[in-house]
């Protein structure tokens, strides 16, 4: 999943950034979450986004952070 064909709101950058510099977390990664999750509220079930966020988290903690994954 990539976030450059996304489009974010540049309040909801700010806010990512934000968040990012105050708990020390790529920004990549909370904006890769933020794509996933506004993706998983207009379906229906939202059974996939547990197992979905798990991996992008165990990518982030298994091999570190990168725009490419």
């Amino acid at each position: 999943m990539s976030t450059d064909e996304e489009e974010i709101d540049p309040e909801i950058e700010k806010l990512i950034a934000e968040q990012a510099d105050e708990r020390n977390i790529p920004e990549g990664l909370l904006k890769e979450i933020y794509v996933l999750e506004k993706e998983m509220v207009t379906m229906d079930r939202r059974a996939g986004l547990p197992s979905e966020l798990r991996q992008i988290l165990e990518n982030y903690v298994d091999n570190g952070w990168s725009m490419e994954d």
